[in-house]
């Protein structure tokens, strides 16, 4: 399955109230945290950082052991088999962004005249 079919699948699977989903909810937290960076308020950004790593891999390690259905076939369902490089980069991100953002923290709180 490729990367756009799960972000279609993801957001449908929400609607349906499907577990493996709620590690859709990553992404509105990860982009969340790029506004409070853009901001500089990066105690906030690490925060939803943190959040959208929580969720995302959550909730994308349920889909394990819950099948998502596939198609109109009620007895036809897709299940997680291994992670692929694509999980890990979509989870880096949030995880990237948030090490930048205690780095600016831990900047602030040593060098308190230079920070903006």
């Amino acid at each position: 399955m490729k990367g756009l079919e799960v972000t279609g699948w993801g957001i449908l699977g929400l609607l349906f109230l499907q577990i493996p989903a709620l590690g859709w909810l990553a992404n509105p937290a990860y982009w969340l945290s790029c506004i409070f960076f853009v901001r500089q308020q990066y105690k906030f950004s690490a925060i939803t950082s943190l959040t959208a790593i929580a969720i995302g891999f959550g909730g994308t390690l349920s889909a394990f052991w819950f099948n998502l259905p596939n198609g109109s076939n009620l007895f036809s369902v897709l299940a997680l088999h291994k992670l692929l490089a694509g999980f890990w980069v979509w989870l880096g991100a949030p995880g990237l962004l948030g090490l930048i953002s205690v780095f600016y923290l831990v900047k602030m709180t040593q060098y308190p005249e230079n920070s903006t």
